[in-house]
């Protein structure tokens, strides 16, 4: 849910760095932001200087995290992605040796390749959990699934599910101890600012608010309720009506954490919780966020100065196999080729000739149509299977899917609203999250009288 809103209309939510002030005496009401993490006065130093500087504030966190779990042993939800790699190399330049990396999904995909391939070089404990539509047709309607979202879901927010299963599959197979602490690479030095704001020129707030919903907003096709969203964006930048690109991407780069970073992927740590198990998150230390409040746009901008300590001041010495390692979904591309600012200007360049090639043709528009009702939801149909036992998400409609869930249950009246109006809809059509978030209306309410 967007700002303070939840999923009852009279109950709002107190936001990350937020704290509210009752006065006794008129009960009056008022919210204060006493940390929005904004960037300002940007470090002068050159590339090669800050990247140093960033290594030893790592080192320097993890080293304080490690001290604080007191020995106890780190499991790292291991991806084929960077930000997890980074944990696991930090460990084992702290000097740690008992960690245990795990993976999950299809068997021998690209993710949990990479994923062992990182754990082994590093000789590390890996495990791996397979993932199939036919296991989460049994875990989604399972006690213990709707046990979880009871406890998960804030009523703002989706619980993150991700991880669950493989959990409780690895507590179950009696490779947890039960002291362990968690350490997932969430971070927020992987955000992508929108390429817009690299102009040199002015950029509207209305500019900063369709980036957002192009981004964060598209799983719903069609979406009739865009307008609303766009006026209760709008009203969280009602202080500024224009912004240069440095200012754009501040504002962008907050709003990320308030609503998606602290909402959505903070909120996966209570899968852990869970099943009983603490949790870190080191690289939303303040520490960290500190130091990139004061980097520099261009630095900041796909993750350069992030990935460039990754590859030139971290994976290096007896750890430089791990910067050889390809990272998942880049097409082979590793940690030192992969991030280089002269490759990023050369996709830019082919990139905008595409773009005029087909707009000289009359075919870009039509493109953009194509992929903005469809093309962005077919490559979540594998998510989809989740639902449907197995079916193929284009031959089953969402009331087909949803009928388990909702089948002689009292339904809240969005709900109800929703499904009439999506539950023609393949669910190839939709979203897994979408998806997720009837189901979990229904089950959450399911003994209940609220209406929604």
């Amino acid at each position: 849910m967007t700002g303070e809103h939840t999923l009852f209309p009279n109950v709002k939510a107190i936001g990350a760095g937020q704290v509210i002030i009752l006065d006794k005496n008129t009960s009056d009401i008022k919210s204060y932001q006493y940390d929005d993490s904004l960037h300002s006065n940007p470090i002068a130093s050159p590339e090669s200087a800050l990247c140093r500087q960033l290594a030893d504030v790592l080192q320097g966190v993890f080293e304080r995290y490690i001290h604080d779990i007191a020995g106890r042993r780190i499991v790292i939800p291991l991806s084929g992605g960077l930000d997890s790699r980074l944990i696991a190399v930090m460990l084992k330049r702290c000097g740690l040796d008992d960690v245990l990396c795990f993976s999950y999904g299809t068997k021998d995909s690209e993710e949990s390749t990479i994923s062992r391939q990182v754990a082994t070089a590093l000789g590390y404990e890996w495990q791996f959990v397979e993932y199939s539509p036919k296991s989460w047709a049994q875990w989604i309607i399972s006690d213990e699934m709707q046990a979880y979202w009871e406890y998960s879901c804030n009523h703002s927010s989706l619980p993150h599910i991700q991880d669950w299963p493989a959990i409780m599959t690895l507590k179950n197979r009696g490779v947890l101890r039960g002291n362990e602490v968690f350490i997932p690479g969430h971070c927020m030095a992987g955000v992508s600012i929108p390429r817009a704001f690299m102009c040199k020129g002015p950029i509207k707030v209305d500019s900063l608010v369709d980036e957002i919903l192009k981004n964060h907003y598209w799983l719903w096709p069609g979406n009739t309720n865009e307008y609303t969203l766009k006026e209760r964006l709008l009203s969280q930048f009602l202080e500024a009506s224009i912004f240069d690109g440095e200012t754009a991407a501040k504002a962008y780069e907050n709003w990320v954490l308030q609503e998606r970073q602290a909402k959505f992927i903070v909120n996966s740590v209570r899968a852990y919780e869970f099943f009983g198990f603490k949790w870190r998150l080191p690289l939303f230390d303040n520490e960290i966020l500190d130091f990139f409040s004061y980097i520099k746009l261009k630095m900041r901008f796909q993750q350069r100065l992030y990935y460039q300590t990754m590859s030139k001041n971290l994976f290096v010495e007896a750890l430089s196999p791990l910067a050889l390692i390809p990272i998942s979904g880049a097409n082979g591309r590793t940690p030192t080729n992969c991030f280089s600012w002269n490759w990023g200007r050369a996709r830019v360049v082919c990139k905008n000739i595409t773009k005029s090639t087909l707009s000289t043709f009359g075919l870009l528009q039509i493109i953009r149509n194509i992929r903005s009702t469809r093309i962005k939801n077919m490559r979540l149909d594998f998510f989809d299977t989740w639902f449907t036992k197995g079916v193929p998400s284009y031959e089953i409609s969402v009331s087909e899917a949803l009928l388990p869930y909702c089948e002689g249950r009292r339904l809240p009246t969005l709900l109800r609203k929703l499904i009439a109006t999506h539950g023609h809809l393949n669910i190839c059509d939709v979203s897994c999250n979408g998806l997720l978030a009837f189901a979990i209306i229904s089950t959450y309410f399911r003994e209940t009288e609220y209406e929604i």
